[in-house]
This record gives C-alpha cells, sequence and structure tokens, in this order.
C-alpha cells in the first residue's frame, strides 16, 4: 500500500504526461522581429558609448584647455572604430 498523498502509478483520472512541443532545454523558438530588435538595440548602445566616448575625450582635453581638439580626437577615434568594424564584417 502507497503512502498517503502518494500514488502508485498513473491510476484512474490521471492523464499521462505531453511531450512538449520543443525542446525544454532550449525553450521555444525565437519570435521573428527578436533579430531586428537585437540589430536596433546594439545601434542604440553603440550611438550612446561613441557619445560617452567623444565626451570624455571632450572632458579630458578641457583639463588642459582643448576641448574642441578633443572633441576632434573623440570623433575620429569613433569614426576608426566604425572602419574597422566594417572592414572585419566583410571578411
Amino acid at each position: 500500500m502507497a503512502p498517503a498523498g502518494r500514488s502508485a502509478g498513473p491510476g484512474p483520472g490521471r492523464e499521462p504526461r505531453r511531450q512538449p512541443e520543443h525542446d525544454p532545454r532550449t525553450g521555444p523558438p525565437a519570435p521573428p522581429t527578436s533579430l531586428r530588435n537585437q540589430r536596433i538595440l546594439a545601434a542604440v548602445l553603440t550611438v550612446l558609448l561613441f557619445g560617452l566616448i567623444v565626451a570624455g575625450t571632450g572632458a579630458g582635453f578641457a583639463l588642459f584647455g582643448h576641448r574642441g581638439w578633443g572633441y576632434l580626437v573623440g570623433g575620429i577615434s569613433c569614426v576608426v572604430m566604425v572602419l574597422a568594424a566594417l572592414r572585419a564584417r566583410g571578411r
């Protein structure tokens, strides 16, 4: 006799477990818009990072009285990073 509260088997009224429609370790497939949303988020975060770089170099050069040169150096470094990313993507 089984202890109280525990079932000895799939007795009457119990349905067998259904197999999931997808692999339970990975979950359901991603919706088709998720790749587009991921790229939009990456672009926004990249623009924010580049803004931080330009503002940081401007502030750093302002310590020496040349804020404009700092903005120029920060902008050029961002352009170099974009060109390097585009070149690496083509390979």
